[in-house]
């Protein structure tokens, strides 16, 4: 069943010219394209305006796919060897604090909210804390495709700019993990 008035595919084509023109205004107001793209998602998708139905969503997921294949692309093409090497130290670091802190700070924060809400008290203190684990992994992900669309939009190059790639890249491979570590 369909919820939506206006079909998927038309849907798809609204959001994407409103998200290019939420993205000039947002450089003409001076923030990245990206800005405006995420806004006119959140404004004139589900959870606000709902021009796209969930339904719109999921029959539009192998849309989803073929883009996170380029962006995957598109990352491997911007990680240059070389820079990695040269940056190990810094990558390696930045990844390992930053995944600490975050793991941590997200636990510490999560834990005691969820284990006083009515997950602990529908589903046990073990569920409570495997849900604490779960969103404390989530928030080490790092986008890899805002921070290429942003270094894109901004022509970066340097020294800096090929740490925070290698940290995000990176940080996807640890979120994975870690991912495979909670879910068992």
């Amino acid at each position: 069943p369909h919820n939506s008035a206006i079909g998927p595919y038309l849907a798809l084509g609204f959001l994407i010219l409103v998200a290019y023109l939420f993205g000039i205004l947002a450089k003409e107001l001076g923030f990245p394209a990206l800005t405006g793209n995420l806004l006119a998602g959140i404004l004139f998708g589900p959870a606000v305006l709902g021009f796209i139905s969930p339904a719109d969503i999921h029959s539009l997921e192998f849309i989803n796919t073929i883009a996170l294949s380029f962006i995957a692309l598109s990352a491997g093409g911007e990680l240059k060897l070389k820079s990695l090497r040269e940056n190990a130290r810094a990558i390696t670091g930045i990844t390992l604090v930053h995944t600490i802190l975050i793991l941590g700070g997200t636990l510490i924060v999560m834990a005691p909210f969820l284990l006083f809400s009515n997950i602990q008290e529908l589903s046990g203190t073990r569920v409570a804390w495997m849900a604490a684990i779960m969103l404390s992994v989530v928030a080490v992900a790092k986008s890899p495709a805002s921070t290429i669309a942003i270094i894109n939009e901004y022509r970066a190059r340097g020294p800096f700019t090929d740490v925070v790639l290698g940290v995000t890249m990176i940080k996807d491979v640890i979120v994975l993990l870690l991912f495979a570590v909670a879910m068992g």
